[in-house]
């Protein structure tokens, strides 16, 4: 509605009487009402506080005239108001899903979709296009609803929803301006490979299992169709040939159909090679948690196993000593060669190599505290 009364308003230059017929016209009384207590805020904070506003908006026709510099002027200055008070004192119907709705089509420029996008907006919304406060979320959504291969470079340009939107526009038509040489680039690329498989069927592979100098089949005839079929099928790449099996019916024996096919899986390897590898990182993924389980559950039994080296003796841990296959502990005085309490291994009888390990002497001190300890007993 703003853009419909700016329009009119700039191009007959109605005069005061003109503009209340249309105010009267496109709106309610409450709504004028609203119009014109927006119009005086306006005023306000443009001239800040005006003694006499019914100088710039009166409510009775002053009878401007348009042809003096001065009348002009006015008349100008009203219709600025006016326009002033539509735009922030109507409120529009908020429908933001429909600019959700805008995507730009195959032939669309991008300045046109831009414009498309900025008039459903106004219709729609009470964004305003030209308001800097507004131009990323309107960048974004330029980036986001154009067409797929300008939507793709502009989401690789760095910061590209804090641009103006005239550099985000120059970006698209690179991209735009460019879709024939790329198209033309696609055809040739598919009439090499067309010609490449043709020639396979007629000149031969590597190891010349198929060519038409070494017999006499035309791969012309009708009747030779389905023998170079299934030499087509039976000797393509492995991934190109498992799709061709896959065919039944009539389109296995049609060669149109069959290039149809291989197009698809040779334009999507670089992609099925992605999803390949993205699987061998998952099974390595796996292969790597299952190993550390593994090597974690390992640990745990090698630890549950120390632990059965200990007994609890009295509320405090003490280590038990074994002997290699006997599951019976020693006690602290008890030799582990003969079994017999009030010496170790390094002084039993039996222990022949017990003279080379001399005992140490003890402290007399300590001597004399086991002396008192035996006496005691």
């Amino acid at each position: 509605m703003y853009s419909t009364v700016k329009t009119v308003m700039m191009t007959p230059n109605p005069n005061w009487g003109d503009e209340q017929a249309l105010l009267e016209y496109l709106f309610a009384t409450e709504e004028r009402r609203m119009i014109l207590e927006k119009a005086r805020e306006g005023l306000t904070q443009e001239h800040g506080g005006v003694p006499n506003a019914n100088t710039y908006l009166p409510k009775e026709d002053l009878e401007w005239d348009p042809n003096t510099s001065e009348g002009l002027q006015r008349v100008k200055e009203y219709q600025k108001l006016i326009l002033y008070g539509i735009q922030h004192g109507v409120q529009k119907p908020k429908n933001l899903s429909k600019l959700s709705e805008v995507r730009q089509g195959d032939k669309e420029t991008p300045s046109a979709f831009y414009e498309r996008l900025c008039e459903i907006a106004r219709k729609w919304t009470d964004l305003d296009p030209e308001d800097d406060s507004n131009s990323k979320l309107f960048n974004m959504l330029f980036i986001g609803q154009a067409a797929a291969d300008i939507r793709k470079k502009l989401q690789k340009v760095k910061s590209a929803d804090g641009m103006t939107i005239s550099q985000l526009l120059s970006i698209a038509y690179k991209v735009y301006n460019n879709r024939e040489e790329i198209e033309e680039k696609e055809r040739r690329g598919r009439a090499r490979l067309q010609a490449a498989l043709l020639a396979a069927l007629t000149e031969g592979q590597e190891k010349g299992r198929v060519a038409k100098k070494w017999t006499d089949l035309d791969p012309e005839r009708e009747a030779n169709a389905l023998t170079f079929v299934t030499l087509f099928v039976g000797q393509s790449n492995p991934d190109i040939r498992r799709k061709l099996q896959k065919i039944e019916g009539e389109e296995a024996r049609s060669m149109n159909k069959l290039l149809e096919v291989v197009w698809k899986v040779y334009n999507n390897r670089e992609e099925e090679e992605k999803k390949r590898q993205e699987k061998e990182q998952v099974k390595r993924e796996s292969r790597k948690a299952q190993l550390l389980a593994a090597a974690i559950a390992e640990g745990n039994q090698n630890s549950r196993r120390r632990n059965d080296g200990y007994r609890l003796n009295g509320g405090t841990m003490m280590t038990s000593f074994f002997r290699p296959g006997e599951g019976k502990p020693l006690n602290k005085d008890q030799c582990a060669l003969c079994k017999q309490k009030g010496h170790w291994k390094r002084d039993c009888p039996q222990n022949q190599f017990r003279r080379n390990f001399p005992r140490k002497q003890e402290d007399p001190k300590v001597e004399e505290l086991l002396t008192l300890g035996q006496d005691s007993d």
